[in-house]
């Protein structure tokens, strides 16, 4: 068992020869030693990576605002060298160059002084959020209800309609009359899923005083791989705020590779009267 102090890092024993430190959080820490190094430098390069975690976590904390469905693994190679320390991303799939950026300055950063070179280690990162699980529940079972009504219109095209209970967020699926119920369906179980990033959406656009009401209206051109682009086609949202937070949460949504094609999709935000009582 490698001791540390009591509030900073645990420690536990794992394979014969190898150590590993966890501290958890929303950010979770694992280290795991380098070439050559000591048990006992081990622990004081954990101690003085343990240190940098703070930062680490506001780096993370500034990411969710902006997405909150972010998650994910970094890997660090942290090297002590006698002209001071290097850290580099070994692999990474939080998808976020500006998030991988910010954490390895922030271990960079951390205090190496105590540490006699050579030394090194892996320094394990976990990202995780409690709005990322919710929102990946909220996914789930959306795309088990699938029994929403879908309208033929005069003109052949297929409209469905869906939102909050509450019709915070309202939106409006339209596909053209070659499209069929099941690609619209699919559409449909796609953007429920992603109502908590519209909520989010709703809730940023009411910054710098303006109002959140208004109707964004949106093409979808949906690829085979369920990845969609998304291009603000017009809006009447006050809000200059809204609408690129809305393409962003559509372009970040998983689609059904049967809603290929074309897709209008109309997003409605209704006002924040709390928002709206402050102006």
């Amino acid at each position: 068992m490698l001791a540390l102090p009591v509030g900073t890092l645990s420690a536990q024993s794992m394979r014969s020869g190898e150590a590993s430190i966890t501290s958890r959080a929303d950010v979770r820490l694992r280290i795991e030693s380098g070439p050559g190094t000591s048990r006992g430098k081990l622990g004081r390069l954990g101690g003085a990576i343990g240190g940098s975690i703070a930062g680490v976590r506001a780096c993370y904390a500034k990411t969710v605002e902006e997405r909150p469905t972010i998650e994910g693994t970094l890997r660090l190679f942290v090297e002590v060298k006698p002209r001071g320390a290097s850290v580099s991303a070994r692999s990474d799939s939080l998808g976020d160059a500006a998030l991988t950026a910010c954490a390895v300055k922030a271990v960079k950063n951390a205090s190496y002084r105590d540490i006699s070179p050579p030394a090194s280690a892996i320094a394990v990162l976990t990202f995780q959020n409690a709005a990322a699980s919710g929102v990946a529940r909220t996914e789930r079972r959306s795309a088990r209800e699938r029994n929403v009504r879908v309208n033929k219109r005069p003109d052949g095209s297929l409209v469905a309609a869906g939102g909050t209970p509450g019709r915070e967020v309202r939106f409006l699926v339209t596909a053209p009359p070659t499209s069929s119920s099941n690609a619209v369906q699919g559409v449909h179980a796609a953007v429920r899923g992603a109502i908590p990033l519209l909520l989010d959406c709703r809730r940023k656009a009411t910054r710098r005083g303006h109002s959140a009401k208004g109707t964004a209206e949106v093409k979808l051109r949906i690829t085979r791989t369920g990845k969609a682009t998304p291009k603000l086609v017009n809006t009447t949202m006050e809000s200059p705020l809204g609408p690129p937070c809305i393409t962003r949460a559509l372009r970040r949504t998983q689609f059904e590779p049967s809603a290929q094609g074309n897709i209008r999709l109309d997003v409605t935000f209704a006002e924040d009267p709390a928002a709206a009582k402050s102006r």
